[in-house]
């Protein structure tokens, strides 16, 4: 496994499930806080809303942060994962 294609494809893979998550949330605030509700069953997500709404300053920083912690922990992940699978005298 190499670590940097590891951590380039789950960092590729988090800009697009989290992109389209905050696509959802922006076309439809009300009914994604409704899903959040009634998946976590006591926690009133509405109340912590933010009061603005959508922002794209907003979206790209956490697009931003999220992609270099995917990243680096993909990367982590194919690094030890090398490490681990060297250790090991076993087929398989």
């Amino acid at each position: 496994m190499k670590p940097v294609r590891t951590g380039a494809t789950l960092a590729i893979t988090v800009a697009i499930t989290y992109s389209a998550c905050a696509l959802i949330v922006a076309i439809a605030p009300k009914a994604s806080i409704d899903f959040l509700n009634a998946f976590f069953h006591v926690v009133d997500f509405g109340r912590i809303a933010a009061p603005e709404g959508f922002r794209l300053s907003s979206f790209l920083t956490a697009l931003a942060v999220f992609v270099v912690w995917a990243f680096a922990t993909g990367a982590l992940f194919g690094g030890l994962f090398n490490r681990l699978r060297a250790g090991d005298m076993t087929a398989g």
